[in-house]
């Protein structure tokens, strides 16, 4: 069974390839050259001498900005099995939110509330709050129209 650093660092690959080059999913990611190249090779590191290994927040970052599904990066895809489906991101989501702190599953809470509950819960909270949720918004918007040119 492969670890899923080893996992990871395939599937980065492969996105690499898609994208033309490390260099391509670099930029992607605004990340430099090298330390996608790390990731990808499990360069050792020095502190620690194990190869590198990428978070989990990190990996999710990396879908997001790849335009891949949630989880896409710790599933094996030269397993004839594999396929990611809704029910496995949604899984990954919901591990991700039961890991998160107690602050960042109330504002993920926030943001799932109905337009017009979440209006009335804003009006009456500071405007840098209420700023801070659009901000969110506005970069997700712009996440999904890259996610529908690449």
């Amino acid at each position: 069974m492969k670890l899923i650093d080893d996992i990871r660092r395939e599937n980065l690959a492969k996105a690499a390839e898609e994208l033309g080059s490390i260099t391509a999913l670099a930029k992607r990611l605004d990340r430099s050259d090298s330390q996608v190249s790390q990731w990808i090779h499990g360069s050792t590191h020095s502190a620690t001498g194990k190869p590198r290994g990428m978070r989990a927040d990190t990996a999710r970052f990396v879908e997001i900005q790849c335009g891949k599904p949630l989880g896409w990066l710790d599933i094996d895809h030269s397993s004839k099995k594999s396929s990611v489906s809704a029910d496995n991101t949604s899984a990954v989501a919901w591990a991700a939110y039961q890991q998160a702190t107690a602050a960042t599953r109330a504002a993920v809470d926030l943001l799932l509330l109905p337009t017009q509950q979440r209006a009335a819960l804003l009006s009456a909270a500071p405007p840098a709050l209420a700023g801070g949720v659009d901000l969110i918004e506005q970069y997700a918007q712009l996440a999904l129209r890259s996610r529908k040119r690449a």
